[in-house]
């Protein structure tokens, strides 16, 4: 493991590289050419989401860029937001809960969240609208993180029994049929059309997630980040 000394070197190497990257990017728009890496951050299960067109914007992107690369970082809400600022990523794409005065944000789209449980949960075969007290009475599987998700679920009162680090481990939790839990309506589709998963007919347990890009306002993006 690293030293305090190294662990300082460690965290001063990367400063420096970052800042070669942004010196990098500072020439190319001196040159006005469209050239580096353009690293964008998001949030996981989106690419399943019809309203999601990050993919026609990249499509139409490299078109116009063609010598950018582009580096892509699936990871959780608050680690986007803190790699933003830092200068680790260009550019996010996220739920934002607080806003940084620091950021810059730009609605792009949303997704629906309901409650559902797994095959083989008893709640699974239940017909018609369920209790407030018979969802509350069940093990709630929660993100880790500080996000939309945990900040429903503390509204409303529920304890987690287990958390993941993204939306697929819930998935995993509420698929075990022990567990009942938030997902976007469009990721959990294909599995309550196969019958692993019902949605819990209750609206109060149900939210709509907005996600937004972002990037940093200081220092003012570079020509590659602002193409994008």
């Amino acid at each position: 493991s690293l030293t305090h000394e190294g662990a300082q070197i460690y965290a001063s190497a990367s400063r420096l590289l970052l800042s070669i990257e942004g010196f990098r990017h500072e020439v190319n728009d001196l040159h006005q050419s469209l050239k580096g890496h353009l690293v964008i951050a998001m949030f996981d299960t989106t690419i399943t989401n019809p309203e999601c067109r990050v993919n026609e914007a990249i499509e139409s992107y490299v078109r116009e860029a063609p010598d950018v690369v582009i580096d892509i970082h699936v990871v959780p809400v608050n680690e986007i937001e803190k790699g933003v600022i830092e200068g680790r990523y260009h550019i996010g794409i996220i739920p934002p809960q607080r806003r940084s005065a620091s950021l810059e944000y730009m609605p792009l789209f949303g997704e629906q969240m309901y409650m559902y449980c797994g095959e083989g949960h008893k709640l699974f075969h239940h017909s018609g609208p369920v209790s407030d007290e018979d969802i509350m009475a069940q093990r709630y599987a929660g993100l880790t993180f500080s996000s939309p998700n945990m900040e429903q679920g503390n509204a409303l009162g529920l304890t987690k029994s287990s958390a993941a680090s993204n939306q697929e481990g819930i998935a995993t939790l509420i698929r075990s049929g022990q567990y009942i839990g938030f997902l976007p309506e469009h990721f959990a589709k294909i599995m309550v059309a196969n019958g692993q998963m019902k949605k819990l007919d209750n609206p109060k347990f149900s939210y709509f997630c907005e996600f937004m890009a972002i990037h940093r306002k200081s220092p003012k993006p570079t020509r590659v980040v602002q193409q994008f």
